[in-house]
């Protein structure tokens, strides 16, 4: 490639400095200074650093597996944060689900599995591997994405 080469992890740490800005200046102009106090607390910030470590993290490894495997399929792997988030928030938050809502959460997974399966094939048909670094990246990412979803609400919910 041509041109100036970056690390995709540097739009991350990017984000996360703007996101930071973006939120004092809301602070600020909702609340003035009380307010961005307020955005520095310890106390806050130890209780959801733990939600941030996840997300960083899984967004890492999602910029990871770009190296591995086309964004679309990307896209359509994350699909199954759905019925992982489902499960871990009926087990852990204890949050009830209908059964009309479990047959649709069956049908995403279903729907995405049958996709990775298929993609697999169609690369076994062309004499390619599996790309298990990838594969295991975006895993990771998933899960690492849900972990930081049910942190975030028991946080939230901590007071």
């Amino acid at each position: 490639r041509s041109g100036s080469q970056y690390a995709r992890q540097t739009v991350l740490v990017f984000e996360s400095g703007l996101a930071i800005v973006i939120g004092v200046a809301v602070a600020w102009a909702s609340g003035g200074a009380a307010a961005v106090r307020c955005c520095f607390d310890l106390h806050q910030f130890l209780k959801f650093l733990p939600v941030s470590l996840f997300f960083a993290l899984g967004l890492s490894l999602k910029m990871m597996a770009v190296n591995h495997f086309h964004a679309g399929t990307i896209k359509i792997f994350g699909q199954f944060r759905l019925p992982l988030l489902t499960v871990l928030s009926a087990v852990f938050l204890a949050k009830r689900y209908s059964l009309v809502q479990w047959q649709v959460i069956g049908l995403i997974t279903t729907s995405c599995l049958s996709f990775v399966v298929l993609k697999g094939q169609g690369r076994a048909r062309e004499g390619k591997r599996w790309k298990w670094t990838g594969l295991t990246q975006m895993i990771g990412w998933v899960i690492l994405n849900v972990s930081g979803g049910i942190a975030a609400e028991r946080a939230y919910k901590s007071g």
